[in-house]
């Protein structure tokens, strides 16, 4: 099964292959999708009740906009509009085919149609399509920066760049084999590239290329911290540390293998192996790598919560606890649902089953061996 979700929360969210985030979370509810079973779960954070609510094939996003929430539906190739207040569906917009992600600007919502290599712009107010903007071949994401968007073509290497206001194409950037979404840092934005090993960086004012750093084999992921970028490099385990003020290489660590990106708390950095089945701690102060936590499984996720790190193994059925302030190991908990992970304030869930975060919290720690 595959959870995909939309979180506004500051939970941090990692996954080995789908770039999804996760269900909203609001003051008096919590939405999670189901891909598998094609349902939105709504939970009341008050008296706990739960209610689904069938919302076409494959739902992939859910976005919360004043008392509605718009979920899409990649196998209907349709925008399902939920009324918040009753818990019913009000609306089905079509859109393109295959669509993947959507995005919302000011009364209009943008929607990603992978297969149809285009975005459909609906209008938030009357529910209704309003145009189609042609990219190229096969968009995967979309991002905001000021009144444009950039959205990922996968297959044929480009960022199509959106006046948002008039939506209309205004420039495409031409980037290496298999871009990932592009990420901002001050007025840059950054394209890892998997195929060509590289970073493109271009400047968004101008929507110039301004370098290509070159990093580790099949870079998957970058993070930004405190001014520096960090890219995990799945095939070469290796973290590559890039000052992004000057756009050059400062060192390049190795890890475990197959890493599958970096997150960071308030002190430490960690990296996901998932093959050797370790957690990399890194220290951002000194760029080293300070303790290795084996956690002697094959990882697929991680996702971190205050000072606890939740990993998950779905070959083994299997969620590891790490402190993330200790490094010790917690506890390990098997279980019958390896969905993607997601968190909000109160339960961890693992598909549509949730565990409160407080039981999990009094579990006593079993020792475990740790290596420098």
């Amino acid at each position: 099964m595959i959870i995909r979700i939309f979180l506004i929360l500051t939970t941090l969210l990692l996954t080995s292959s789908h770039p999804t985030k996760a269900d909203t979370e609001t003051s008096s509810h919590i939405y999670i999708l189901s891909e598998k079973q094609n349902e939105l779960l709504i939970v009341d954070r008050k008296t706990g009740v739960e209610t689904k609510i069938f919302v076409g094939l494959s739902p992939v996003q859910i976005m919360i906009i004043q008392d509605k929430g718009y979920v899409l539906s990649y196998g209907l190739g349709r925008v399902i509009v939920i009324d918040l207040n009753t818990h019913t569906l009000t609306n089905q917009i079509p859109v393109g085919l295959h669509p993947t992600k959507m995005m919302a600007y000011k009364d209009k919502l943008y929607v990603v149609n992978r297969r149809s290599n285009s975005l459909s712009v609906i209008d938030l107010e009357t529910e209704t399509y309003l145009t189609t903007i042609r990219v190229d071949d096969r968009p995967d994401s979309i991002k905001q920066y000021k009144d444009k968007a950039y959205v990922t073509n996968t297959v044929s290497n480009t960022i199509t760049v959106i006046d948002l206001p008039t939506d209309t194409v205004i420039e495409t950037l031409y980037v290496g084999e298999t871009p990932h979404p592009m990420i901002f840092y001050g007025h840059y934005g950054y394209v890892v590239c998997s195929c060509d090993e590289t970073v493109y960086v271009f400047d968004l004012e101008q929507d110039v290329l301004k370098d290509i750093i070159e990093v580790g084999q099949a870079p998957e992921q970058m993070a930004i911290y405190q001014g520096k970028g960090y890219v995990s490099n799945h095939c070469s385990n290796t973290l590559s540390i890039i000052d992004l003020s000057t756009h050059q290489v400062l060192k390049t660590l190795l890890v475990g293998q197959l890493p599958l990106g970096l997150q960071f708390n308030k002190k430490f950095g960690f990296i996901v192996n998932s093959k050797s089945g370790t957690l990399s701690v890194l220290d951002p102060r000194y760029d080293l790598i300070i303790q290795t936590i084996e956690v002697n499984s094959q990882l697929d996720q991680m996702v971190i919560h205050q000072n606890k790190g939740f990993l998950l193994d779905r070959k083994q059925n299997m969620l590891t606890i790490i402190n993330l302030n200790t490094f010790n190991y917690v506890s390990t908990l098997a279980v019958l649902d390896c969905s993607l992970l997601s968190l909000t304030e109160d339960y961890l869930f693992l598909g549509f089953t949730k565990i409160p975060l407080g039981h999990l919290n009094k579990l006593k720690r079993t020792k475990r061996r740790f290596k420098r």
